[in-house]
This record gives structure tokens, C-alpha cells and sequence, in this order.
């Protein structure tokens, strides 16, 4: 009896094997004559049903954590939400929400899941313990407050400055606004109060700086794109990776279609400028004991300003200043002689530049008007043809010497137009120079000497 149910079994065995062999012998056949269209729908339906497959077994959940009271029964975990509101108190309510009773795995992980998960809002997390004895320990009951926020992946497409609709900002453009536009997909609102939960941080960054959205202009109801306020104050010079940062965290990944350069139209500037000074004694007795009266009527003055770095709080550069004077005057008491003679000076300043823009009310463009330079720097003086005119025509040796100076000054620049303006600006200039008198030995001069000065100029 049992070798014919063997020999039964064989022969279900062989059938279903020749039934197979041949099922895969049609099936290769009928797989070499699919085409082509066939194979690239089979394979989208094969994706989806993956999609599906994998969507059905991912269901999120939330873990709650909490921090282990020591050898406990079980914990009790309640879970309040808050009101939107605040009452005419002041004080907000709490609605129970959810309870659960951990059991012993979850006592001694001191975690659980939350299914279905909590909706973005703020809650108060109560965790009550029991002891070994499944009595409630109320001095290590502990209340929390907690917020879940909902999530939102920016995406970032193309940033652009709306007045040149490039991905450039020129800081000396008059119409420098601070304004960006970002498309893209997911651009939410700011911040607008501290009960926010779902709202976006716009941020321009480098390595240098991190430079925060002031407010948005416009939103896109579809949140596709947002025009954002920038403060101009704070936009430096630089390359910039525009973000838009969630509350949650997530944010936009930067890329070369969301950066934005900051620079000035002009590399650099050069300023030429002349015109009239009036150098006064401010101490040291030479040149009054020969001198009862000194008058200053020819003297001039010229400068070169060459800036070669440009930042937000201002430039930086190098000036060359030449003040020229010729000066005549008489011998002090009774003498009876006069005095003439050249005075030079021409010194070498490092310079900062600080300029000042302000908005026309009618058009609403902002030009620039004022420029606030502060120098100071080190140089050299010259006493030329400085001669002592004596009764028939006798004359003293002259006096020519130059000698090492230091000099400080500020100026303000008016502009007229965008290239052309008025200087008017003061310096103080020390120098000193080392004299022989014939009958007094040495009477080395420190000169001390404040020049103001007015002049036009115009920037290349």
C-alpha cells in the first residue's frame, strides 16, 4: 500500500513538473515577442504597485520620550491640548486629548507612539508614575509643554532682483531697493507673532554673514513665488545662497539658480579735485616775530583720491594732497623790511569714505548726495624762496627747506550731479623745521597749521 502511494506521488510529481517546464518554456516565448511599449508599461505598473506597496507598510507615527523615574510600576501618559486663545484672564485652557497606560516594555524604554499622530498645535505632556506598589507618586508627576510643527519642504528655483531681473545687486544703483524675488515651490508666510507655528525664514548666506528677510512684499496664493524686503543697510558685498528655511527645519537645498551677488557698479572710484585753502598759524612764534602781519592771498590746493575697496559701512582708499601758497608780509615792530617767500606741502593720506544716499519724495528714487571723508596720513613741507627785503635792495639768504609733516583732516563732498561736487573740508598739518639764526643759534620751527579748504571736483 505504501509503495503505490509512492508511486502516486512520483507521478503528480512529473506532471507538475512538465506542466511548469512548459508554462516557462510559453512564457520565455511570449516575453521575446513583447515589445517594446509593452516592457516600459509593464515596468510603470510594476513602480506603482511598488509605490502603493510601500506607502501601505510606512504608516508614521510620532515617539514620545520621557526621562526614567527609576524602578516604577508603570507610567500614566496624558496629553492636552491647548486652546487657540487666551481667555479675559489671560490664561489659556487644556482639553484632554489623549491617555494611555504604558506596559512593561514602554515603562522600561520610557517611550510610545502615538497613532493616529497629533496634529500641529501646542500641548502639555503629563507624565504621572506609580510605584512598585501601583501608587501614585504626585511628587514625580512632571508637566511639559511641547509644540508639533507642521512640515514643509521649500524648493528654491530661481532668485532674482526684480529692478534688473538678473541675480545681481548693485549697492550704488539710486533705485537699490533690497528687494528679491524667489520662485519655486512651497514659499510660505514669516513669522508674524510668537503663536506662529507654520511659517518660513528667507536668509541670503556665505561664509561671512547670514542676512535675515525683513518682511514679504507679495506671496503667490499657490506659494510659488515670494518677493521679499531686505534691509539695503545690511546687503555687504559678496555671493550669496539664497534658503528658505521652515519652521520645522526643513529647508531648501542652494544651488547655482539661487544665488544672488551683491557688488558696486564701479570697481573703483577716482576723485580729482581743486581748488582754494587758507593755511593759519596755530603755534609757533618764527614766522610772527618776522612777520607783523601775514596774509595769505594766492594759495591753492589739489587732490587725488583713489578708492579701491567698497563695503556697506564704507571705502577705503589712498589721497594725495598739494597745498601751494605764496605769502607776503612786513617785519614786526620797527623793522623795516618785508618778507615773501613760497610755502609747499604735499602729503600722502589713507582715506575713508562713508557716503550718504536719500529718497527723492516725488519719484521715490534714492541718489546720492553726500560723502563724509576722514584722512590722515604723513608727508612733506616746503619753505621756498622765503627772503627778508632789507632798505637798497639788500636781501637775505633765502630760506629753502623741506622737511617731514603729519596730517589729519575731514571734508564733506556735496554732490551737484551724479559725477560733479563742491569739497569743503579742514586740515591740520604739523611740521617741523630745523633753523640756524646767525645771532640766536637754533630756533627750529614746529610748525602747527589748520588749512580749511573749498574746492570742485569730479569723480571718473
Amino acid at each position: 500500500m505504501a509503495i503505490k502511494k509512492l508511486i502516486i506521488l512520483m507521478l503528480l510529481f512529473s506532471a507538475s513538473f512538465s506542466f511548469l517546464t512548459s508554462q516557462e518554456v510559453d512564457s520565455t516565448e511570449s516575453e521575446l515577442e513583447t515589445t517594446d511599449e509593452e516592457l516600459i508599461d509593464s515596468a510603470e505598473l510594476l513602480r506603482r504597485q511598488m509605490e502603493q506597496e510601500i506607502a501601505e507598510k510606512n504608516v508614521i507615527v510620532q515617539p514620545l520620550s520621557w526621562e526614567s523615574a527609576g524602578e516604577v510600576l508603570k507610567y500614566d501618559v496624558i496629553i492636552q491640548k491647548r486652546s487657540e486663545t487666551a481667555g479675559a484672564n489671560g490664561k489659556y485652557t487644556y482639553t484632554e486629548i489623549f491617555r494611555h497606560v504604558t506596559d512593561e516594555q514602554e515603562t522600561e524604554d520610557c517611550t510610545i507612539f502615538l497613532d493616529p499622530t497629533l496634529p500641529a498645535g501646542y500641548y502639555r505632556l503629563i507624565i504621572q508614575v506609580y510605584n512598585v506598589l501601583g501608587m501614585l507618586e504626585e511628587d514625580y508627576t512632571s508637566v511639559e509643554d511641547f509644540t508639533i510643527l507642521p512640515a514643509h519642504l521649500p524648493e528654491v528655483k530661481k532668485v532674482s532682483y526684480p529692478l534688473n531681473s538678473g541675480d545681481t545687486i548693485y549697492l550704488d544703483d539710486g533705485d537699490n531697493d533690497g528687494i528679491i524675488r524667489a520662485t519655486g515651490k512651497n514659499l510660505h508666510p514669516m513669522k508674524e507673532s510668537d503663536e506662529d507655528i507654520s511659517y518660513m525664514d528667507y536668509i541670503l548666506s556665505n561664509d561671512r554673514r547670514k542676512i535675515h528677510a525683513q518682511s514679504i512684499i507679495n506671496l503667490k496664493p499657490d506659494k510659488s513665488e515670494v518677493e521679499l524686503q531686505f534691509d539695503p543697510k545690511t546687503m555687504a558685498v559678496g555671493v550669496y545662497d539664497f534658503s528658505a528655511v521652515d519652521a520645522s527645519g526643513l529647508h531648501s537645498v542652494p544651488d547655482k539658480n539661487s544665488q544672488i551677488t551683491i557688488k558696486f557698479k564701479k570697481l573703483f572710484d577716482f576723485d580729482l579735485s581743486g581748488g582754494y585753502m587758507c593755511p593759519i598759524v596755530l603755534f609757533d612764534d618764527t614766522i610772527k616775530t618776522y612777520m607783523d602781519t601775514t596774509l595769505w592771498p594766492v594759495s591753492i590746493v589739489g587732490k587725488a583720491t583713489f578708492i579701491a575697496y567698497k563695503q556697506i559701512w564704507g571705502y577705503l582708499g589712498l589721497n594725495l594732497s598739494i597745498y601751494g601758497t605764496r605769502f607776503f608780509g612786513r617785519g614786526s615792530g620797527d623793522a623795516t623790511y618785508d618778507v615773501d617767500g613760497n610755502f609747499l606741502a604735499t602729503q600722502l593720506n589713507f582715506v575713508y569714505q562713508k557716503p550718504f544716499y536719500f529718497k527723492n519724495k516725488t519719484t521715490g528714487r534714492s541718489s546720492h548726495r553726500l560723502t563724509l571723508d576722514v584722512h590722515a596720513g604723513a608727508g612733506l613741507t616746503m619753505f621756498n624762496g622765503m627772503t627778508l627785503h632789507f632798505e637798497h635792495n639788500i636781501d637775505s639768504d633765502p630760506l629753502n627747506s623741506i622737511n617731514f609733516s603729519a596730517d589729519a583732516g575731514v571734508a564733506l563732498q556735496v554732490y551737484i550731479t551724479k559725477r560733479l561736487y563742491v569739497e569743503t573740508g579742514a586740515d591740520f598739518l604739523v611740521a617741523y623745521v630745523p633753523l640756524d639764526s646767525p645771532d640766536k643759534g637754533k630756533v627750529d620751527m614746529f610748525l602747527g597749521t589748520v588749512i580749511p579748504s573749498v574746492s570742485v571736483g569730479w569723480q571718473f
